[in-house]
């Protein structure tokens, strides 16, 4: 009987040992990247049971794709039977948790100094929460908290000092509920957004924009391109 169990403990460690993780975490990923349609160019490096390590990791949401130096993502089996932790993800600069809830996944994105080289090393300091809904997945929401930003657009920088709103996407549309910018003026937006993936200035919008500098208060109606906004915008 000793024997056996000896036998059946060594056969179970060999296959944990040797079982091909990298295989195993690729096809995962290629299943994910089909569902959600998810832009990723990615290659597994290094795996082992619970966890993976990606180089070449590249999202390309716009015409100039957002690249992630060695990433680590390390998963939680027991996340996917009760609201708890499902997994956590960490790069340089930033670390994600994804919660299983009642009826949706929680991500929380949390960036102490996430430099993105090909956004013209644009840094980001901050809090971004997503909400995506089980049954929809294309449905959720979304709560945005960024400070100290500098932001390269048309040829020129925009400074800045806090970033902070909330909304929902639907089917492609993105409600911005409500959008507060602080810098050198006090801007609140709010409406919708059609995100261009390929060029993000190019997104549809129709927005209704509040801007508060030295004592007067301006209403303006965008629509049209994100661009647009620019034009309105003129933060030091």
């Amino acid at each position: 009987m000793r024997k056996i169990i000896i036998a059946l403990v060594s056969f179970m460690m060999g296959m944990v040992l040797f079982l091909p993780y990298r295989t195993i975490f690729t096809y995962a990923t290629e299943r994910i990247i089909s569902e959600y349609n998810i832009p990723l160019t990615y290659q597994v490096d290094r795996a082992f049971l619970f966890s993976a390590t990606y180089r070449g990791l590249s999202l390309g949401l716009s015409d100039r794709d957002i690249s992630l130096p060695e990433t680590t993502l390390r998963i939680t089996p027991l996340g996917y039977l009760s609201d708890a932790t499902v997994c956590r993800i960490h790069s340089e600069g930033i670390d994600a948790v994804i919660r299983s809830l009642k009826g949706a996944y929680v991500i929380d994105l949390r960036m102490s100094s996430f430099r993105v080289p090909s956004l013209d090393n644009v840094t980001l300091k901050g809090t971004i929460k997503i909400e995506v809904a089980r049954e929809d997945r294309g449905t959720g929401n979304i709560s945005v908290d960024l400070t100290d930003l500098r932001l390269p657009l048309m040829g020129s920088t925009i400074k800045l000092k806090k970033v902070s709103g909330k909304g929902s996407f639907r089917k492609g549309r993105i409600t911005i509920e409500g959008l507060s910018i602080r810098g050198g003026q006090d801007i609140d937006i709010k409406g919708f957004l059609i995100p261009n993936h390929r060029a993000f200035e190019n997104s549809t919008v129709n927005l209704d924009v509040v801007i508060k500098s030295n004592g007067s208060k301006t209403n303006q109606k965008i629509r049209g391109q994100l661009k647009n906004l620019l034009r309105f915008i003129n933060i030091k």
